[in-house]
């Protein structure tokens, strides 16, 4: 599966997405206020693709600007989902589904003043049996609150031969002819052992795609449904939440990336320049509280001769940093892609307790490569991963509910300090600068100037308090 957390240009995000929509929509979200959001939903379905959309059924909603009926008029299928007890709420999703597989999700509301606000989402697509729980999840909703749910026909004698014929390609290689037959099977991933099927022939799992087929076909393509609807949605949640919580470890590790390059680049570009500045500065209103005995003074010396030393030890600790690699902008893209492949395929917490230590070494490795820009080093890394113990296990998810509890309430603590720490870095001077200056060379001459110009200026005034306490 295919994750990326984005911060911003959130709404610009789900609207380019739903553009590429070719079949179906389903929207689940407690407040849609944002109408360019909503256009592009309308936008669905006058090409033909079928749009379900559920909101809540409040006074927001009802008094907002949003001309529900452009959607319905087209055929678009609008849910009106009751308010809780006591004013709660009964509609706590916010996901969108497209075409079963692109699933957008995450902190960001569907209004207007979400696309000001400090919002998120994780856009996760390439797995089939995932996004069947979500298509689950909306039907889920929809029959909690009496709406009537359209069950997904399966014709289980089409659908034994269409495997029939996919197993007779496999067996034959014909590989190239599978992706039409795949096509004809979509409609069935709601039976567990189709959707797994369905990733295993999107990963070019060929024996193993195999394997399933002839089972099914031996079993008469049955379903094995789990009967505790509670822990089936634990589960649910558990994965998801460790997506979430992989995508933003991705994140957070590239802007930590992108911050050391930064800084780098700076210190070799003006690093002198801030370091004379600090310098001047010091002596200068070390100066003034000599002069002018007020506690004022004496705490703006203090505070210029802290940052200087600051500084100077910082510029010390940095010496011996590995310098960044400089790479083009595809091969920047081709970096950040494949760390966040290997980083799902090894991630310690995904091993089994036997394999962590290797897990935990070879992670370590990968962090460093990706955060000096090392492409070769990481190329080198994929083999070793790709044949490591453990590389084809999925996430082991508890089937206890205790186990569940207590699983999904440390990944409530992960997300929550990811979160406060990308919203730390985000406020960060270097983070500012970098996300918002696409020339840096430029900024950094321009720095430079300024820099400039104000050495000058503490140098005048050091010049005229030694002109001043020599003429004393």
């Amino acid at each position: 599966m295919e994750s990326q957390a984005y911060f911003t240009g959130i709404r610009q995000q789900i609207i380019d997405r739903l553009a590429d929509a070719k079949d179906t929509v389903l929207v689940a979200v407690a407040w849609l206020t944002d109408r360019e959001l909503f256009d592009g939903l309308v936008a669905c379905q006058r090409r033909g693709v079928s749009v379900s959309l559920a909101v809540l059924d409040d006074r927001l909603n009802r008094k907002s600007s949003i001309a529900w009926e452009r959607l319905t008029a087209l055929g678009g299928k609008l849910y009106w989902i009751p308010e809780g007890t006591n004013r709660a709420g009964s509609l706590h999703h916010k996901f969108c589904l497209i075409d079963n597989d692109t699933v957008i999700n995450g902190s960001f509301n569907w209004t207007n003043r979400a696309s000001s606000a400090d919002e998120n989402i994780i856009v996760m697509q390439g797995d089939a049996s995932f996004a069947e729980q979500f298509r689950q999840a909306f039907a889920q909703l929809l029959e909690k609150h009496g709406h009537d749910v359209e069950p997904v026909a399966i014709d289980r004698a089409k659908l034994a031969a269409r495997l029939a014929v996919l197993g007779k390609l496999l067996e034959l290689e014909d590989f190239e002819d599978v992706p039409p037959q795949l096509q004809k099977i979509e409609h069935a991933k709601g039976l567990p052992e189709i959707a797994n099927l369905i990733d295993q022939l999107h990963q070019r799992d060929w024996q193993g795609a195999l394997t399933a087929i002839n089972d099914l076909l031996v079993r008469g393509v049955a379903i094995a449904v789990y009967q505790d609807p509670r822990i089936k949605r634990w589960q649910w949640q558990v994965r998801l939440m460790e997506s979430q919580v992989m995508t933003l470890e991705a994140e957070l590790a590239d802007m930590h990336r992108q911050i050391h390059i930064f800084d780098y680049l700076q210190e070799q570009a003006i690093g002198d320049l801030i370091r004379d500045y600090l310098d001047i500065k010091r002596r200068v209103l070390k100066a003034q509280s000599k002069k002018d005995q007020s506690a004022d003074h004496r705490a703006q010396a203090q505070t210029a001769e802290d940052t200087y030393e600051q500084y100077e030890q910082a510029r010390a600790a940095k010496a011996d940093e590995t310098k960044p690699e400089q790479l083009a902008p595809q091969q920047q893209a081709d970096l950040k892609l494949l760390y966040r492949r290997l980083a799902q395929r090894c991630h310690p917490d995904k091993m089994k307790d036997s394999d962590k230590a290797w897990a935990t070494d070879v992670f370590k490795k990968l962090q460093t490569a990706f955060q000096n820009n090392d492409l070769q080093t990481l190329q080198g890394l994929k083999s070793q991963i790709e044949k490591g113990p453990g590389a084809d296990l999925e996430w082991l998810v508890p089937d206890q509910a205790d186990q569940l509890e207590e699983r999904l309430a440390e990944l409530q603590r992960a997300l929550a300090q990811l979160n406060q720490k990308l919203a730390s870095i985000t406020q960060s001077a270097s983070w500012q600068t970098l996300s918002t200056e696409t020339d840096w060379q430029n900024w950094f001459e321009r720095k430079a100037e300024q820099l400039r110009q104000e050495i000058q200026r503490y140098q005048a005034e050091l010049d005229q308090t030694q002109v001043v306490e020599e003429a004393q």
